[in-house]
């Protein structure tokens, strides 16, 4: 079985992994002298030490350096690098956003996964004037203190110990049907005005 994968006798997975990636490993040993844990973020955590082979989590559908995209990025960067305000391209990007995604009436840009679902949470509590949130158990919804609920196993367990117990308790996590720790399906949300949506019009 071992030569049919292309293991050596004697010589086990992690340590043909770290013959074969020398750089890496050294790069990650460097990396932890001045990283917490050698990473940048927890999902990035893997045995014996990670290596980078996400893709940008998904948005790299081209590839790395792709003649393209930096053909594209080089010609951006000679007009601005950091425009601080408003500007057209990102009136263009909403644009294309709503044509790739009809439903999305009117596009927010947020910096992370983390803000977004943490100005989804408010907006939603602001629309139906709950405060629990029922999420996915198992599954990362960014970092904020009202995601970190069931994120790993055992779900039971606090992520961490500084996230208040009050926070942790409105949030509920969602497991299979079978389990008694399951929440009750939640009930049918009453259209309301958006509070959030009345303020910013300034009535």
């Amino acid at each position: 079985m071992g030569r049919v994968f292309g293991y050596h006798t004697g010589m086990k997975i992690r340590d043909e992994y770290r013959a074969k990636h020398p750089k890496s490993a050294a790069l990650w040993e460097r990396a932890r002298a001045v990283i917490p844990g050698g990473i940048t973020h927890d999902i990035r955590h893997l045995t014996p030490f990670p290596v980078d082979y996400w893709m940008g989590h998904g948005a790299l559908f081209l590839g790395h350096c792709h003649p393209a995209v930096v053909r594209a990025v080089q010609e951006q960067m000679a007009r601005s690098t950091h425009p601080g305000a408003c500007h057209e391209l990102e009136v263009r990007w909403a644009e294309l956003v709503n044509r790739l995604v009809p439903c999305a009436e009117l596009v927010r840009f947020t910096m992370s996964g983390t803000e977004a679902t943490h100005l989804a949470m408010r907006i939603a509590r602001a629309y139906t004037g709950r405060s629990r949130i029922v999420k996915l158990a198992g599954h990362f919804h960014g970092w904020h203190d009202g995601a970190v609920a069931a994120v790993n196993p055992p779900y039971e367990v606090p992520m961490s110990a500084g996230v208040p117990g009050a926070t942790r308790s409105l949030s509920s996590a969602a497991t299979s049907p079978r389990s008694s720790s399951s929440p009750r399906a939640a009930r049918p949300v009453r259209r309301r005005p958006s509070r959030v949506t009345s303020r910013s019009s300034g009535r």
